[in-house]
């Protein structure tokens, strides 16, 4: 193979891989964009008692991950320097505009780092049916740190 040869066909190679090398979008990201200001605040519209960094969606995120078999993807914003004791786990659909979620309060104690699942607060955002409760849970349970 010429030296030309390989130099197009590494170039067709990386150019069909480019995708791969796309940069995350991040979940606060996403809910501070123009597309999913409404959706957002329609998923915390008249819930009392919701932290500034919750309404605004503004808080550390992480990457958001396909949810595999699924149309959602998955991330999660927390409370900025808190994220131990206060953080929400979101499913979002980018096509239908739609974010569904689950804002945990933990006490701030040893036992509650412990076993947070025993002292969580559970507030559902969007309005998530039993079936998207159940798969919030399995989101955060899938956490390692959750126990």
């Amino acid at each position: 193979m010429t030296r030309l040869s390989r130099a197009l066909a590494l170039s067709l190679l990386l150019a069909g891989a480019a995708p791969a090398f796309t940069a995350a979008i991040y979940t606060s990201d996403l809910l501070l964009s123009a597309d999913f200001k409404a959706p957002w605040a329609k998923a915390t519209q008249g819930i009392k008692n919701l932290p500034k960094w919750v309404r605004s969606g503004n808080g550390t995120s992480s990457p958001l991950e396909a949810v595999a078999g699924t149309p959602y993807q998955s991330g999660s914003v927390c409370k900025p320097h808190d994220c131990a004791s206060h953080y929400m786990q979101l499913l979002v659909d980018t096509k239908a505009k739609r974010v569904w979620g689950v804002l945990i309060d933990l006490p701030d104690s040893d036992a509650a780092r412990e076993t947070p699942s025993k002292f969580a607060r559970y507030t559902w955002l969007g309005q998530p049916d039993k079936g998207m409760q159940a798969a919030l849970i399995k989101q955060v349970e899938a956490d390692p740190n959750w126990q």
